[in-house]
């Protein structure tokens, strides 16, 4: 509760702020195009200020998992995934709070929703060599076919090492002659690997 309140704070003393301004402007007999522009003014910062009040909280509640739940787990997968995680929630909640400006303004979405259909497209066949190196990482970590410090040998890479870190795109080995060779998930995914 200390921990949802102190998200909160600032979030809610910009709402009461911009309940008292939205109430303020009500009672001002003002022009239709003034009026026009203050309920958008007062829309926008609605939204904006209801955007960051979700992504603090979920933020704040991500954070206390990871510094007092993640440690005592045997997993470090959740370490891994939550800045991930925050990343994308915090990307997905910007696109629908900019979503819901632009449609207040009666500005056609459907073709920035397209477009950005089509970008990630774009982004994800460009960057599908990184695409597979994740998914792969994501899968190495769940299955848990080595873990770090376990001797690995990649067979046909003719690898030797000891795991030193597991990440979501790249192993690091440590091999006997004390380099550090950096494989990519995915094809540690797609080899015969011998634990």
């Amino acid at each position: 509760d200390d921990l949802l309140i102190r998200s909160l704070k600032v979030p809610i003393f910009v709402v009461v702020v911009l309940i008292g301004l939205s109430i303020a402007l009500a009672q001002l007999p003002l022009p239709p195009d003034w009026k026009y522009f203050t309920d958008g003014f007062l829309f926008v910062g609605f939204t904006i200020t209801g955007v960051l009040m979700i992504y603090r909280v979920i933020r704040d509640v991500l954070d206390w998992y990871l510094h007092e739940k993640a440690k005592t787990t045997e997993t470090t997968l959740d370490e891994m995934l939550i800045p991930f995680v925050r990343r994308l929630l915090m990307l997905v909640l910007l696109t629908i709070g900019l979503v819901m400006i632009l449609q207040h303004f009666d500005v056609q979405v459907t073709g920035f929703v397209a477009t950005l259909g089509v970008g990630s497209l774009a982004v994800a066949l460009a960057a599908q060599a990184v695409l597979s190196d994740l998914i792969a990482g994501f899968f190495v970590l769940l299955d848990q076919r080595y873990r770090i410090g376990d001797r690995i040998e990649l067979v046909d890479e003719r690898v030797i090492g000891d795991v030193m870190d597991i990440g979501l795109r790249t192993t690091r080995l440590l091999t006997m002659d004390h380099r550090v060779v950096i494989v990519p998930n995915s094809m540690i995914a797609s080899r015969l690997v011998i634990n």
